[in-house]
């Protein structure tokens, strides 16, 4: 930009002022070293790459049983022949409304690991029963905690929403 000409007071003598930026950087912020440190894994909590490998392989099932809700073979691949799960199906349920068209339940789940990969696998083929198709099949990571053992062992805790229909009832 050009600088402007004014008139001076006297009226006879022009001045230059110059109206260009001439920006002031600040210093740098303490929190600049800080923030080339956001990935995961590069602090000293190790568990948030394990999460972030966890919750990819976890939006993985999700896409692939959404249009096929009997087709495993995206859990299969993953699944430790040595896990350790819980039944999908609760130990005791409560209803807490009961209607013509609604039935609300809750259930109440065992703590207590039973299930290896085979009779996990096995269990969600029943626990699918005669859903046709899912809306809904989300699975999030609550928990972590690492075993520091060889080899390396994660305990984690899910939860799974899923909702479908099929025939006789409009959703499950």
């Amino acid at each position: 930009m050009l600088p402007a000409l004014q008139p001076s007071l006297g009226g006879t003598e022009t001045l230059a002022v110059d109206y260009r930026l001439h920006p002031h950087y600040r210093v740098q912020s303490p929190l600049d070293e800080v923030i080339g440190k956001i990935e995961a894994g590069l602090d000293a909590f190790v568990t948030e790459k394990y999460a972030e490998e966890i919750e990819a392989i976890l939006n993985g099932w999700s896409t692939a049983l959404r249009p096929s809700p009997r087709d495993f073979q995206a859990i299969a691949k993953v699944l430790a022949p040595f896990i350790e799960a819980s039944r999908l199906r609760p130990a005791e349920e409560q209803c807490l409304r009961s209607e013509a068209n609604l039935r609300i339940w809750r259930g109440r789940f065992s703590n207590h690991s039973t299930l290896g990969r085979e009779a996990l696998l096995q269990e969600m083929g029943s626990f699918m029963g005669e859903i046709s198709g899912l809306i809904t099949a989300e699975f999030k990571l609550v928990s972590i905690t690492v075993r520091v053992e060889s080899p390396l062992v994660l305990h984690t805790r899910l939860r799974y929403d899923l909702v479908g229909s099929g025939s006789g009832y409009y959703r499950e």
